[in-house]
């Protein structure tokens, strides 16, 4: 589920943390450390060197940019917000760091993403692409479906 992105549509994200401009994401994350809760973040798919998006970027955040699962063959990926001519990977292999993925120094890890494979039931794999699994998007605990408008998510009252 992607929830963040960039606070300007021009320029690339600041460096360091974005706790000032995003107090009320930073409040909210304080609380959910205090009850035991990682926050995990994807860094963005821009292409940015500099800065990461928005959640990511909150100091509380654990955030996670994008590596190759295994070898694919050559890749290219359109316009990104850093990068206005798109990027493109030649080789990309194993663990290597995708072209779009963003990077700072609040960059904490990085994990598979594209063309990010999982074993499945009874042999052989799927993609762990959200479109793609069975059943309803993995939810942080304490939350839930609003029931005024099914695409939002709220916290479950205690």
């Amino acid at each position: 589920m992607s929830l963040g992105g960039y606070f300007d549509d021009v320029k690339p994200p600041d460096p360091g943390s974005c706790d000032a401009p995003a107090a009320d994401y930073k409040a909210a994350f304080d609380l959910l450390s205090q009850a035991g809760v990682l926050v995990v973040a994807a860094s963005g798919n821009g292409g940015c060197t500099n800065g990461i998006v928005l959640p990511a970027c909150v100091s509380n955040a654990l955030a996670v940019g994008a590596v190759y699962d295994a070898a694919v063959s050559t890749i290219f990926f359109g316009r990104q917000h850093c990068l206005p001519a798109g990027c493109g990977d030649a080789t990309p292999a194993a663990d290597g760091i995708a072209c779009y993925s963003d990077s700072s120094d609040r960059l904490d890890v990085l994990a598979p993403s594209h063309c990010a494979r999982t074993p499945a039931r009874g042999g052989g794999y799927l993609s762990t692409a959200l479109a793609e699994l069975p059943g309803p998007p993995p939810m942080p605990r304490g939350w839930r479906r609003s029931s005024s408008a099914p695409n939002r998510f709220e916290a479950r009252p205690r």
